[in-house]
């Protein structure tokens, strides 16, 4: 981890070495390298990021996709959604680093995130609701939390039958954002 922060702080001038070991070596080198140019968030690597959110390791595609977020590059919301389940927070459950990354992200990423309230999967469901619970009660003007959940259908991301409450959620989302 320490040869990782040194990396950082050689910034833009290790960005070459990371990326090629991000493409070639073995899985927990590529995680660490991945990690690395996310924390460096050096534009000039954001195609190779974007690349590695397709990478078979979730800690390569979470690191990848956090970096896109960083950097601020305009497929980050879209590889946070996709990765949204990779890299668990172990002490912070169901949080993960592209739940942190949306949160962080803030308001412009509701839209999207307001996509996976309907998932498949409930804990992919409650990352989701996590993000929007965090962003929301951080919007300024939003009044109290627990009256806007009761008042938008009670969502429970483990629940069955949730299609009013997604909808209303959505609907709320997009009047707002």
């Amino acid at each position: 981890m320490l040869a990782v922060g040194e990396l950082v702080q050689l910034g833009s001038a290790a960005v070459p070495g990371l990326v090629g070991v991000v493409r070639d070596t073995a899985s927990v080198a590529r995680g660490l390298a991945a990690e690395a140019l996310a924390e460096i968030a050096d534009p000039a690597c954001a195609d190779d990021l974007a690349a590695a959110v397709g990478d078979l390791d979730e800690e390569v595609r979470a690191n990848a996709a956090v970096g896109l977020s960083r950097i601020g590059d305009p497929r980050a919301a879209e590889a946070l959604l996709r990765t949204i389940d990779d890299r668990q927070d172990l002490l912070h459950y169901p949080y993960t680093a592209s739940v942190h990354a949306l949160i962080a992200l803030g308001a412009p990423a509701l839209p999207a995130v307001a996509t996976l309230l309907d998932a498949p999967d409930p804990v992919t469901r409650q990352r989701a609701f996590v993000v929007v619970r965090s962003v929301v009660e951080a919007m300024p003007g939003t009044g109290d939390w627990q009256e806007l959940w009761r008042e938008l259908g009670r969502y429970e991301p483990g629940a069955g039958d949730q299609d009013r409450a997604v909808a209303q959620w959505q609907a709320w989302i997009a009047s707002h954002i």
